[in-house]
């Protein structure tokens, strides 16, 4: 499996700020939930695999996969409904067309956010761009 080497992530992923016209105010997410580093790569089988790496915990995951796409699943914290992993794809030559995913990775997300967090998809907005991310980036390399 060729991984790059680990990335760190921008401070402004923990910043979620007010569509609302009267008034203006910035939230920030838990670092806890918040990666701090990522990295990402093709397996042997041609997988596109997105990492991260959070604040210790050490706790167990479980697979979870889109119901509308198999393609797309996560390695999600039994504990915490972190996204450990992000895999993408199944089939040979998968890592040069990444960018039919991104579509689908917007509601492979809304979808894991509704069975673990009550719909809460700000918990996984920084996880979502960060593997948008790694595919535009797999994408140029191949393009």
């Amino acid at each position: 499996m060729s991984i790059n080497s680990w990335h760190h992530l921008k401070d402004f992923l923990f910043e979620k700020n007010t569509e609302d016209k009267t008034e203006k105010f910035t939230t920030y997410l838990s670092p806890y939930f918040v990666p701090k580093a990522y990295r990402y790569g093709c397996s042997k089988s041609d997988n596109m695999i997105v990492e991260f790496k959070y604040i210790d915990v050490m706790e167990n995951t479980r697979k979870m996969t889109h119901p509308e796409n198999h393609k797309i699943y996560f390695k999600v914290g039994d504990k915490t409904g972190r996204i450990y992993k992000v895999y993408l794809g199944s089939s040979g030559n998968e890592c040069k067309t990444m960018v039919k995913y991104l579509d689908d990775l917007d509601k492979a997300f809304e979808n894991l956010a509704n069975k673990l967090s009550d719909g809460n998809k700000e918990q996984y907005a920084p996880t979502l761009a960060a593997t948008k991310n790694c595919v535009s980036k797999l994408k140029c390399k191949y393009s």
